[in-house]
């Protein structure tokens, strides 16, 4: 990888870190009030995180895509992030939680996703603004019938969570985290989006050839 790929590399990194905080700003009061604690950000973590991201970047890149792959798309970039952010345990409480079965401390869990959903967002309001002048003000969650409306992010964060439980701190590369499956979801969830809004994704892809995504 070239000076300027590790750069623009360490740019997206430092673009998910601020969106991190941005989330977590919007996020803290009614986490704090959910798990009874103080939450806050361990600013320390910043430069492992970006390292992690950006390793985790060149792995998926270099071990799952084809040669003539120049980046990664939107959807795994997110995935990668959310996965980084969870693995890089930002958030500190104060008391410390003690996970309970039926309410599992998912905090970092909603953070992440929530992060790397903000982020894919943005690519993909790009995307339909330069192909079909449209603002796509929000995703369109799948509707659970036994779980309460707009609960589907809260499913994919506690999912994420029971994840995470089967990790192996020896092979980073070969947990259950699976960067394609999660990409595939948000994928899953923008194409839901676009059927939502009437989008027509053939005038999308007629357009790609001119649209760095």
């Amino acid at each position: 990888m070239s000076n300027e790929d590790n750069t623009k590399l360490l740019d997206i990194a430092n673009q998910m870190w601020f969106t991190y905080e941005a989330v977590f700003d919007k996020s803290v009061k009614l986490l704090s009030k959910r798990y009874k604690t103080k939450i806050s950000i361990d600013f320390s973590k910043k430069e492992s995180f970006e390292r992690a991201f950006c390793e985790r970047y060149n792995f998926v890149k270099s071990t799952y895509m084809n040669n003539d792959v120049e980046q990664l798309d939107r959807h795994k970039i997110s995935a990668i992030a959310i996965i980084e952010f969870i693995r890089a345990k930002l958030l500190v409480t104060a008391p410390e939680i003690s996970p309970e079965e039926e309410d599992p401390y998912i905090a970092e869990h909603l953070i992440a996703l929530q992060t790397g959903l903000t982020h894919m967002h943005q690519m993909f309001n790009n995307l339909t603004l330069y192909c079909v002048g449209k603002n796509v003000k929000d995703w369109h969650w799948p509707i659970s019938i036994s779980c309460p409306k707009n609960h589907f992010m809260a499913i994919m964060a506690r999912h994420l969570y029971f994840t995470e439980q089967r990790y192996s701190a020896e092979e980073p590369y070969k947990t259950t985290f699976n960067e394609l499956d999660l990409a595939e979801k948000l994928f899953l969830l923008e194409w839901i989006t676009l059927k939502a809004e009437g989008i027509d994704h053939e005038e999308i892809i007629n357009k790609l050839k001119n649209f760095e995504r």
